[in-house]
């Protein structure tokens, strides 16, 4: 079994040059796992060295912007370009209403020319699983897909982990300090965990929202107990990439693993 891990965006909300919103793809034996569709996924898809008509199975972690932007714009270019399957889009409560009204309803107009040129709708509607509890979402031979519930900003919100025989990888979106999420972790090789910025960062009393977020120390914390042996650190909020690489360094300090700072296009290796 073949196994790629690609980190597609490494950033957030704000619109940093060189860091992209949240998305990464597993892909096993040559099928590409989406997970999180934010801003320029579909552009960084090909860079990749996968087209994203290929994509055919998308996970989205919640309906934060910043992580499903670019689904709308995946969804209508690759149905333009022409799809062999439809797409099967896994997500928490919500999913339906919004890639029917991100999609269909915003692009009415465009659609109807489409359609009235012969465009056929096959590859357009995606068939959508919307995931309330947690348990196996996705199976094949080759791996399967279990769904967390995870608290982030008081929104229906999922971490994912993705289990083949050989290998486990957890993706993590955005993370509500204070939970255990130590078993859900437990094992994986590579573990895609949020690291948005410093506790004295988070806890300015300007962002309301850092106890939304994981701290380095919350990072070195799960990751350890769970025996995680590579941790890439992504969905950065800090801006300065020497802040940044400060968060890597402060996550080394409590993990005797390896730790990656992510970047927009880093391939993962594996052992």
């Amino acid at each position: 079994m073949t196994l790629r891990v690609v980190l597609l965006g490494s950033g957030a909300v704000r619109p940093v040059p060189g860091r992209d919103g949240p998305a990464q793809v597993v892909v096993v034996d040559g099928e590409p796992l989406l997970f999180d569709c934010g801003r320029g996924a579909a552009t960084n898809l090909p860079r990749a060295g996968i087209p994203p008509e290929t994509v055919n199975t998308v996970f989205l972690t919640h309906l934060h912007f910043d992580h499903v932007s670019d689904l709308p714009y995946f969804v209508l270019t690759t149905w333009v370009i022409g799809r062999e399957r439809e797409v099967a889009l896994f997500g928490p409560p919500g999913t339906k209403k919004f890639i029917e009204t991100s999609v269909r309803g915003a692009y009415e107009e465009d659609l109807r020319s489409r359609f009235g040129h012969g465009r056929s709708p096959f590859g357009l509607d995606a068939k959508v699983t919307e995931i309330e509890k947690e348990g196996e979402v996705l199976a094949t031979e080759r791996y399967r897909v279990i769904a967390l519930p995870v608290e982030h900003g008081g929104m229906p919100n999922l971490a994912y982990r993705i289990e083949s025989p050989e290998r486990v990888v957890v993706v993590l979106g955005d993370v509500a300090r204070g939970q255990d999420l130590t078993e859900f972790v437990a094992g994986a090789e590579v573990l895609l965990c949020e690291c948005s910025g410093t506790k004295e960062f988070l806890e300015h009393p300007s962002r309301p929202w850092g106890a939304w977020h994981m701290t380095p120390a919350d990072v070195a914390r799960l990751a350890g107990g769970a025996g995680v042996k590579k941790v890439v650190l992504k969905h950065f909020v800090m801006e300065d990439e020497s802040a940044i690489a400060s968060l890597g360094e402060a996550v080394r300090e409590a993990f005797a693993g390896e730790v990656i700072v992510g970047e927009d296009g880093m391939e993962i290796p594996l052992q």
